[in-house]
């Protein structure tokens, strides 16, 4: 999470940014029994050796021209059921979203959460 400030954008930056300061963090042991797992970087002729129905973790590696391994992906096949996690915590960027952000979750995730973390405060500290 340190190397977040380096690569997204505040809200009230340019519009077309690629990250925001916005996303759900869950349990990596909890994701991997959901099925999730990490992705694997590696150049489009190199892949031939990931079984067909694997296919799906793969992301193009390019050395020095396509390079998104400081992501560190984690990738489900299909959607994430967020109401099958233990707990989430909701990334946000300032505390006084929270309220709006409760009122937008269905009942079920909103049973889920373990809490917010307000990015703005975070990463002042970093």
């Amino acid at each position: 999470m340190s190397s977040l400030k380096h690569f997204a954008s505040k809200p009230e930056e340019k519009e077309d940014a690629r990250y925001r300061f916005y996303g759900v963090a869950i349990n990596k042991k909890g994701a991997f029994e959901l099925g999730a797992r990490p992705v694997i970087y590696l150049p489009d002729n190199e892949g031939d050796w990931i079984p067909q129905d694997q296919k799906w973790r793969h992301v193009r590696y390019e050395y020095g021209e396509v390079d998104w391994t400081h992501e560190r992906e984690w990738r489900k096949k299909g959607n994430l059921d967020l109401t099958e996690v233990v707990g989430i915590y909701i990334i946000c960027w300032h505390s006084n979203e929270i309220e709006k952000i409760k009122e937008s979750m269905s009942e079920d995730v909103a049973k889920k959460v373990r809490g917010f973390l307000p990015m703005l405060h975070l990463n002042m500290m970093l």
